[in-house]
């Protein structure tokens, strides 16, 4: 029992302390001496620019004496609450830390108010967090959040914090390693950053994107470096930017003189165990027997690696850089990329095959060529082997990956610094180049039969390389109705009434790391009526391609824009045509830095063949040629559609299914109340012209300028019809699906309130339009007030419709000069008219009819003047 209390009361102090904030991870001190403090100073009126979620950055203060015990990194911020926006963002305080190498001291956390400071480091409010950031990549590094929620935050405090955190990671051995930024999306009004470091010691130090002003000076036996500067602009970066660009500026700080030190503490961390587990040693042991040829026994250690060692990674500490034991890791069956390419390492070790880990970055690939040698240049661990004198870079965190070792991915990192105690400089990883296309499409339409006759649709797809990789984990992680389902939902954008024929079929060559998906639709109706009210239209469109060629959101740019390279792109298009057509042959060939297009259309023995061609040259295009860059792309697609036209006896009227009831109810309501609100204002009496002020001497009738009005007026409502004309089949079910259809490859959100825009004040201008010619031969007097109303309106929905339809991509190239000078026309038309119907004596002395209901009166009084 005694000891059962004990147990208890123990966990009760641990629960008081933790819950007092007094852990052996964090505690309440003062900075330390060390620091030089840098108070936040309040510039006072923010302006609107320097304001980021409603707050804005006054002081970004850190402070580094990576030698003081294990190493102290000091930092100090303040911002301002500017709005509510503010409050919400800078409403709680997170520091992480990682506890098992390092100790979390918090200086301050302070509100300023008023010219006061109130303390808000409240240790009852604090709370410590296992906030495992990065576990939906499967990386598990045992992080903690130190959690405050600030209560009573106002606009116009400044919230300021400043914290040390102690110990550096022993991965690294003491050696020095930091970046530090010194740029980001939000302004800074007060920026420094404080090194002080030993002068026996060399640190190299790099400025990348901007140079920071630095100073230095000797203090207390260490040279100080102090780089600041004030007032640092935010940085907006473009759309679409290649991974590898960076446009944030850093300081890179290494005690490393070159990559081959680098390389060398890499190649310690991957020593080979002296000897492997049974489990391990068995493993290695099946791969040898199951194949008799060096590269055989690599692809089965690469796919068992890939295919049965989960990837997870457990990344505490030292474990960030140092990889487990690959007995381990075969126990456990996961591991992160450090530990998979150890595990193979060790395979390929034991089976006489040459290989060694290698670092890469991701992302960076190239750029790390711009760094300084540091450990802090590479994020991955790949492996590199000889093989029969040719060299290969295996990624093992890869899945699905297939193909002998002639024809598997490698990995397309660029530069990699390969762990071994000869290297001296990175190296290029160069994988082969295959002309052959990556994805490689051959549909088929047979529109041989009648034209009413459903049409036979078959597509077969060639995946090749890394396609053939990414495919065969989709058709692994889906199950075939899902992907039949999701197959001609896609099809279905281009023709709505798409019916599957028979299920897909797969093969799946693992030998050549090829995939072929054949697809077998039918559809009931390819003919579909066109613009005009005589022809009916086919429509072939490369969905792939126009998918795989997209304009980027940031089209005026001062930065690099982004190109999905390497891509090689086919599709050939085959239409079995009855009877014979006459069809020219066509050929278009587009082709700047970034990419080359190839289109070629050709017609014999009834067979329509459309073949389209692209392909990548580069990953990125300069900001100064992308402007030429993105209108041969708007070029591009508006290429790659092509229709048939075939004539139709009669009018075509449309299908019952094609009938938009939805549009067509919208279409009667927007008509009722616009004859609703046109017979009110034709009841409209403006009693301007009285009888008595008729100039009986002076101009009146419909004779002079008003001829011409006569002639405007009375044409209008056929322009109205005839521009109704031109929208109709935009209403049409098909068209309208096409358009507003979430899905659909000419979907975009401002379609619909676009379409439903044009609908109803093309009704309303019509309906408006037949009321102007009745109030004018009646000679009204409301007539020249309405007629100059109808006007102004018709300029001002005009000028919208213009702005409407540039926001919208597809559009913005349809629009022409000639739409802006009809535009200023209008503007002209309307200024004149107005100006003549406000102050013509004959408009005075015509217009002076009052409504129906009141003319007996006004005859009366016309008499009697």
């Amino acid at each position: 029992m005694k000891f059962i209390i004990g147990c208890m009361s123990t966990l009760i102090c641990l629960f008081l302390c933790t819950s007092a904030g007094f852990t052996g991870e964090y505690q309440i001190t003062p900075p330390p001496d060390w620091v030089t403090p840098l108070p936040p100073e309040d510039p006072g009126e923010i302006p609107e620019a320097a304001v980021s979620n409603g707050s804005s950055f006054l002081l970004v203060d850190t402070q580094a004496h990576p030698t003081f015990g294990a190493g102290e990194f000091y930092k100090h911020f303040a911002e301002k609450v500017v709005n509510p926006g503010g409050i919400e963002s800078l409403s709680q305080v997170l520091i992480t830390f990682d506890p098992s190498y390092q100790s979390l001291a918090v200086h301050r956390i302070a509100i300023h108010r008023n010219g006061k400071i109130l303390d808000r480091l409240d240790p009852e409010k604090i709370s410590l967090l296992q906030r495992e950031e990065a576990l939906e990549t499967q990386i598990y590094d045992g992080s903690k959040t130190f959690t405050l929620i600030l209560d009573d935050l106002r606009v116009g405090d400044i919230l300021e914090y400043s914290f040390t955190l102690r110990g550096a990671n022993p991965v690294f051995g003491g050696r020095y390693y930091r970046d530090i930024g010194t740029g980001w999306r939000v302004p800074v009004h007060r920026f420094r950053h404080r090194l002080l470091w030993p002068k026996d010691r060399t640190i190299h130090i790099k400025h990348h994107g901007r140079e920071i002003a630095v100073r230095t000076r000797e203090i207390e036996g260490m040279k100080e470096y102090l780089f600041s500067e004030d007032h640092l602009p935010a940085i907006i970066p473009d759309s679409d930017l290649p991974p590898w660009y960076s446009p944030f500026p850093r300081l890179q700080f290494s005690e490393a003189a070159a990559w081959g030190e680098v390389a060398r503490w890499g190649a310690e961390l991957y020593a080979l165990p002296e000897e492997n587990s049974a489990a391990l040693d068995a493993k290695i042991q099946e791969i040898r027997k199951a194949d008799p040829t060096p590269e055989g026994r690599v692809i089965r250690a690469l796919r068992f690696v890939q295919d049965e060692i989960r990837y997870m990674g457990i990344e505490i500490g030292p474990a960030s850089h140092q990889p487990h034991d690959p007995s381990r890791v075969l126990q456990r069956r996961f591991g992160d990329c450090k530990d998979k390419a150890f595990l193979l390492h060790n395979i390929f070790h034991a089976m006489d095959i040459e290989s060694r880990p290698a670092l890469v970055h991701t992302r960076y690939r190239h750029r790390i060529r711009d760094w300084h040698p540091s450990p802090n240049a590479f994020n991955h661990v790949i492996l590199q082997a000889r093989v029969n004198g040719r060299t290969y870079w295996m990624d093992p965190t890869w899945s699905y990956q297939r193909g002998s070792l002639q024809h598997f991915t490698q990995p397309d990192y660029s530069m990699a610094l390969v762990l071994d105690s000869e290297t001296r400089e990175l190296s290029a990883i160069q994988a082969p180049d295959d002309p052959l296309p990556d994805q490689e499409i051959e549909e088929r339409f047979d529109l041989s039969g009648e034209p009413d006759d459903p049409v036979a649709y078959t597509i077969r797809s060639v995946y090749r390389r890394s396609r053939a990789d990414l495919l065969r984990g989709q058709l692994d992680r889906q199950s075939t109705q899902e992907i039949e389902k999701s197959y001609l939902n896609y099809y279905a954008a281009l023709y709505p009434d798409i019916l599957s024929r028979e299920s897909i079929s797969v093969e799946d060559d693992i030998h050549t790391n090829t995939v072929t998906v054949t697809e077998k639709y039918t559809i009931p109706r390819i003919w579909q009526p066109s613009d005009t009210d005589r022809t009916v239209e086919a429509t072939f469109q490369p969905l792939e391609l126009y998918h795989l060629i997209t304009l980027p959101a940031t089209r005026r740019r001062s930065m690099p824009l982004h190109v999905n390279h390497p891509v090689r792109f086919q599709q050939t298009t085959h239409v079995d045509l009855s009877p014979d057509w006459d069809i020219s042959p066509e050929s278009v060939h587009i082709e700047d830095e970034a990419m080359v297009f190839d289109r070629n259309i050709r017609y014999e023995d009834r067979r329509l063949t459309i073949s389209n061609v692209f392909r990548t040259r580069t990953d990125h295009v300069p900001a100064e040629q992308a402007a030429a860059h993105l209108a041969n792309l708007k070029r591009l697609k508006n290429e790659l559609g092509y229709l048939l036209y075939t004539p139709v006896e009669g009018p075509m009227m449309p299908r019952m299914e094609e009938l938009n009831w939805t549009v067509a109810i919208l279409a009667g309501f927007v008509l009722c109340f616009g004859l609703i609100a046109a017979h009110k204002v034709y009841r409209y009496d403006t009693g301007r012209y009285s009888p008595a002020a008729m100039d009986e001497t002076g101009p009146k009738g419909i004779e002079g300028w008003l001829w011409l009005a006569a002639f405007a007026v009375s044409i209008k409502p056929l322009v109205h019809l005839y521009q109704m004309s031109a929208l109709y089949p935009l209403f049409t079910l098909s068209r309208w699906n096409r358009l507003t259809a979430p899905g659909s490859e000419f979907f975009h959100p401002l379609w619909q309130p676009l379409l439903v825009y044009e609908l109803v004040f093309n009704i309303l201008w019509l309906v408006f339009a037949v009321l102007m010619v009745i109030l004018f031969f009646q000679k009204r007097n409301a007539f020249p007030r309405v007629f100059i109303i109808y006007l102004v309106t018709v300029f001002i929905l005009q000028a919208a419709d213009l702005v409407w339809v540039r926001a919208i991509p597809s559009l913005q190239d349809t629009q022409t000069p000639a739409d802006f000078k009809n535009l200023f026309r209008t503007a002209i038309h309307t200024t004149v008219w107005s100006l003549y119907f406000l102050k013509s004596e004959r408009v005075k002395n015509t217009f002076i009819h009052p409504p129906p209901e009141k003319e007996a009166v006004f005859e009366t009084r016309l008499q009697e003047a």
